[in-house]
């Protein structure tokens, strides 16, 4: 990115905004700031805290903008677009001034008051509210954030960048459609890679099957299942008996994933569960136990599939090592999705999936699928992140990536 000349320092917001209303509104937050703190002490903490100060004021300096203030530990910043917006933010996860430091960055578009060298509005609390609506690293758009880089990069690219997630923000009365940046290109030297990227899906041909099939698992699938979660989870991997219960209460879920010569290519299991009452999913939800744990009485059985809502995704798993073959492999599961789900519940019934990761490139492919963590691995016994993500909003990004 090329660095351009700063523009004239103005003096206050109001000659910087120069009569305009409309502009794009950004806010950055610390992630666990907190315990950062209370773990370092307020001197280590502050020297920290001043690096991470003095980055953003040196990489500001590349775009039209204006630091409003900082509260806390957040920035909030106004620019004269959503992309120059957009590119500090980045430039700003890449590098806060420390490694220690993760942060999370919301953008609004919206109009607001200006009064001497402040911001004042609806648009305000908004903006602050897309910042902390993910719990992880990241940047969160509203929606009207999103089209305004859909005007600069056109519709093809911004579908290819950012996530649909649905959100309910407390004290409104609806959900609301926001959007996520795919930090996949920035994960890369992080996460080996296990599962393709969205970008590397979306390359596959989209014609024909590629002589794959998916089933339904029979025993002697499952069987198979159990051995190569053992292979692939180690101590996290559900063993064959456990499975064995889930399936026989309902293994309309329970898929295996098959070449053009019948051999056993890959898995995935969907189970539906109750949220109601007192049951043991809840319990795996909050982090008070394991996934092993979780009671057969809480998954629903074929005869109550009108009562279905929430699937819980229990493992998706490819075994094959080629790059190419599991990217194909997924896209065609992608391509049956629909008609999978269908087998387990009726599809307008289903609310929101939830989901554990045991390897960080799965963990890397649900979040680019739009799932959001609920419940940090801090948090929970497993030491695992729990996910969560809105039915429609997973179908919208899985129907955007192959062409539906």
């Amino acid at each position: 990115m090329k660095t351009k000349k700063s523009l004239p320092k103005a003096k206050t917001l109001e000659e910087w905004v120069g009569g305009k209303q409309l502009f794009a509104l950004l806010f950055t937050d610390i992630i666990g700031s907190t315990r950062l703190c209370s773990e370092m002490g307020d001197i280590r903490w502050m020297d920290l805290l001043f690096k991470h100060f003095k980055k953003a004021r040196t990489l500001l300096k590349k775009y039209d903008c204006f630091e409003v203030k900082i509260i806390g530990d957040s920035f909030m910043v106004v620019f004269n677009n959503t992309l120059e917006a957009l590119k500090f933010a980045l430039d700003f996860i890449r590098d806060t001034g420390d490694e220690q430091i993760k942060i999370r960055v919301g953008i609004h578009v919206g109009e607001a008051r200006i009064i001497g060298n402040d911001i004042y509005g609806g648009m305000v609390n908004y903006a602050s509210r897309v910042t902390k609506w993910h719990q992880e690293e990241g940047i969160g758009l509203s929606n009207s954030a999103k089209e305004g880089i859909q005007a600069y990069l056109g519709r093809k690219e911004t579908e290819q960048k950012f996530i649909k997630v649905t959100h309910k923000f407390h004290d409104f009365d609806d959900p609301k459609e926001l959007w996520k940046y795919n930090l996949d290109t920035l994960w890369d030297h992080r996460i080996k890679q296990e599962f393709p990227s969205l970008e590397e899906i979306n390359e596959v041909n989209a014609g024909g099957t590629f002589g794959y099939s998916v089933v339904n698992s029979s025993i002697d699938d499952l069987i198979w299942t159990a051995q190569i979660e053992k292979s692939a989870y180690g101590e996290d991997a559900i063993p064959y008996d456990t499975l064995k219960e889930w399936y026989d209460v309902n293994n309309t879920g329970f898929f295996t994933i098959k070449d053009k010569q019948n051999k056993r290519v890959g898995h995935v299991n969907f189970l539906p569960v109750r949220l109601e009452g007192r049951s043991s999913f809840q319990d795996l939800m909050e982090g008070r136990t394991v996934e092993k744990d979780l009671k057969p009485t809480a998954i629903f059985s074929p005869e109550e599939r009108p009562e279905i809502k929430d699937l819980y995704v229990e493992s998706i798993l490819i075994n094959e090592e080629d790059v190419e073959v599991r990217t194909r492999i997924i896209f065609y599961m992608f391509k049956l999705l629909d008609s999978m789900l269908f087998k387990i519940a009726e599809p307008k019934s289903i609310r929101r999936f939830y989901a554990m990761a045991a390897t960080g490139a799965g963990e890397r492919f649900i979040r680019q699928l739009g799932f959001e963590v609920i419940r940090p691995s801090f948090e929970r016994e497993d030491q695992h992140n729990f996910f969560s993500a809105n039915y429609n909003d997973v179908r919208d990004n899985i129907h955007r990536l192959i062409g539906k």
